[in-house]
C-alpha cells in the first residue's frame, strides 16, 4: 500500500530528474563571461537535515533548566550526592518525552535551540508533579516511556505535605500528553511565547539568563557525557560530491563549533559566516570542485530573513532549493513565493523576492526530528515539497540544472 506508492513517488520523481536533465544546459566551472551565469544554491538546516541532534540539545537543555530553577532538581529526585547513573535513571522518562516533542521546537531568533529544550523541560517536570504520582511505575506503551518508573526521593516532612494535598491533587489535576502539547506549543495555546512570561526570573525574560546556563554546564566536565550530533552519511557523501553553492544553518553562533567539527569529521571542508552578512566573503563563494560548505548562523534574524537574504544575493536565474526540518520554519518561509504558487517539478516556484529566483521548500522525511503529521501538510501544502529519502536530495544535488 503505502510503501509501493512511496517507491512509485520515488521513481517518478528520479524519472522528471533524468528527463530533464537532457533538455537543460549543465554549468561546468566558472563562466568567464561578464554576463553572471544563474547557479543551484543548497540551503539545509545542520539539525536534522544532515545531524541528528535531539539528543545533543536535549540533555544540556536539562541541565541549564536545573541550573536556572533549582528547585527543578527536587521534583526530580536529585541530589548533589547523586552520581551520574543515578541523574539518568530520573530522567530517562523526561528525555524520551522530550524527544518525542523535538519536532515542535523552533530556534528564536538570537537564541539557541536548546534554551527551548530548557523551557520544555521545565514545563515537563512541573506537569509531572501535577499527577502525584498517580502514574509512576504504570506499564503500557505511553506510561512506561514518558513517566517515571518510581517516584522522587523526598523527605518525611515532604511525604507528609503531599499526603495531605493528595486529595485536592486527585480532583482533575493531570499532565498535559505529548500531544497536547504539540498541538499548543507553536500553535492553540502558543505555549511556548506563554512559558516565557510564567517563567520569568525575577521579573525578567529568561532566554537570556538561560543562555549563560548553558555556557556553563557545556563548559563543565559533565559535557564530556553529552553525545555529539551524528550525522546522515548518505546526505554527508551528497554534499562531498556537490559543485554548487551549500550553506548549513544553525540557530545560534554558539552551535557553530560543534557544526564544524561534525562536518569536518565527515570529510567536508567547512567556511565560517560570523553573521548572514558575511555569507558571501571570497571564502564561501568560490566554486571549486572540493565542496565548500558555508555554515552560518541566522543569530538575531529569523531563518526566513537569512533565505530572502541567501534570495536577494542570487545571481538571475538561480534555483534555491531548501531543505529544513523545521516546519515551522518551512511555513513561515511561504511568504517568499509572494502571491506564487509553485507550479514546477519539486514544488519549484518563482521567489517574489531577488532577480527571477526559482524557489523550493523541502521538509526532509528522514530527519527524526519530524513527525508524520507534518509530512502529510508538506505534501499536501501547495507551497511546500516532502522529500521521502535521502537519495531525492542526492539527485538533485548531482543534476546541476541552471535556467
Amino acid at each position: 500500500g503505502a510503501n509501493r506508492l512511496l517507491k512509485k513517488d520515488v521513481t517518478a520523481f528520479t524519472s522528471s530528474i533524468v528527463q530533464s536533465r537532457d533538455k537543460i544546459t549543465v554549468a561546468v566551472g566558472s563562466s568567464n563571461s561578464d554576463t553572471p551565469t544563474a547557479s543551484e544554491i543548497f540551503v539545509l538546516s545542520f539539525d536534522g537535515a544532515i545531524a541528528n541532534t535531539e539528543e545533543w540539545r536535549v540533555l544540556p537543555g536539562i541541565d541549564a533548566a536545573l541550573a536556572t530553577w533549582p528547585h527543578l532538581k527536587e521534583l526530580l529526585g536529585e541530589d548533589e550526592n547523586d552520581d551520574d547513573e543515578d541523574d539518568t535513571n530520573n530522567r530517562e522518562w523526561l528525555v524520551n518525552k522530550m524527544m518525542a516533542l523535538s519536532h515542535v521546537m523552533y530556534a528564536r531568533p538570537g537564541s539557541s535551540l536548546s534554551c527551548e529544550y530548557a523551557l520544555l523541560a521545565r514545563l515537563l517536570i512541573e506537569e509531572q508533579e501535577l499527577d502525584n504520582g498517580r502514574s509512576v511505575g504504570k506499564g503500557g506503551k505511553y506510561a512506561s516511556r514518558f513517566h517515571p518508573s518510581s517516584s522522587p526521593r523526598k523527605s518525611q516532612q515532604q511525604d507528609e505535605s503531599s499526603s495531605s494535598s493528595s486529595t485536592a491533587a486527585q480532583q482533575g489535576s493531570r499532565p498535559l500528553t505529548v500531544g497536547e502539547i504539540s498541538a499548543n506549543w507553536n500553535d492553540g495555546g502558543h505555549l511556548s511565547d506563554t512559558l516565557l512570561t510564567r517563567y520569568n526570573v525575577n521579573g525578567k525574560n529568561p532566554l537570556p539568563i538561560l543562555k549563560e546556563k548553558l555556557k556553563e554546564v557545556c563548559k563543565d566536565a559533565h559535557h564530556q557525557l553529552y553525545p555529539m550530533p551524528s550525522t546522515n552519511q548518505v546526505v554527508c557523501d551528497a554534499l562531498a560530491d556537490c559543485s554548487s553553492k551549500v550553506y548549513v544553518t544553525v540557530g545560534h553562533k554558539w552551535d557553530i563549533d560543534v557544526g564544524v567539527q561534525v562536518l569536518e569529521k565527515s570529510g567536508l571542508q567547512v567556511h565560517i559566516a560570523s553573521s548572514i552578512d558575511d555569507m558571501n566573503d571570497e571564502a564561501g563563494t568560490s566554486e571549486s570542485s572540493a565542496a565548500t560548505i558555508t555554515l552560518v548562523p541566522h543569530g538575531s534574524d529569523t531563518e526566513t530573513k537569512l533565505l530572502r537574504k541567501i534570495i536577494c544575493d542570487a545571481k538571475e536565474g538561480s534555483n534555491i532549493f531548501v531543505v529544513n526540518s523545521s516546519w515551522e520554519t518551512l511555513r513561515k518561509s511561504k511568504m517568499l513565493f509572494g502571491d506564487n504558487i509553485p507550479r514546477l517539478p519539486n514544488s519549484m516556484g518563482r521567489s517574489t523576492f531577488g532577480q527571477s529566483i526559482n524557489l523550493s521548500l523541502n521538509l526532509p522525511m528522514w530527519a527524526s526530528n519530524t513527525h508524520p503529521t507534518q509530512h502529510n501538510d508538506a505534501m499536501m501544502n501547495p507551497w511546500t515539497n516532502l522529500l521521502s529519502v535521502e537519495e531525492e536530495l542526492a539527485e538533485i544535488m548531482s543534476a546541476r540544472i541552471t535556467s
